[in-house]
């Protein structure tokens, strides 16, 4: 599947990642936790199985903004219980390019 099918596969399912969320992950949506991590979700989200991808960035901004904050991206799924985890490591990616690259690889593997 090259970049372009792989972009056009992806689903506007954040309403659903969120109602998922309310059972495991109750806070992470929440404004204040949106805010403090200055967090920004995604478009689109990619379903494996039961899973549920989706990329967020986030800039370390909170009420004291940190000299050099920049902001980076972070892969994450959701599972049907509603725990959210983190694919690789918080804010790895330098780019949404980078971090959908890194969505398309777990979904082959």
């Amino acid at each position: 599947m090259n970049q372009k099918q792989f972009l056009e596969s992806g689903n506007y399912l954040i309403d659903e990642v969120k109602t998922r969320a309310e059972k495991g992950s109750p806070y992470f949506f929440s404004p204040a936790t949106m805010r403090g991590f200055s967090s920004r979700l995604s478009e689109l989200c990619w379903r494996s199985g039961e899973k549920i991808y989706f990329i967020t960035s986030e800039a370390d901004k909170d009420y004291i903004k940190h000299s050099g904050s920049v902001r980076q991206w972070t892969v994450r799924y959701i599972s049907l219980d509603g725990n959210i985890e983190t694919l690789g490591k918080f804010q790895e990616h330098q780019n949404l390019n980078d971090a959908r690259r890194a969505v398309k690889e777990a979904l082959v593997h």
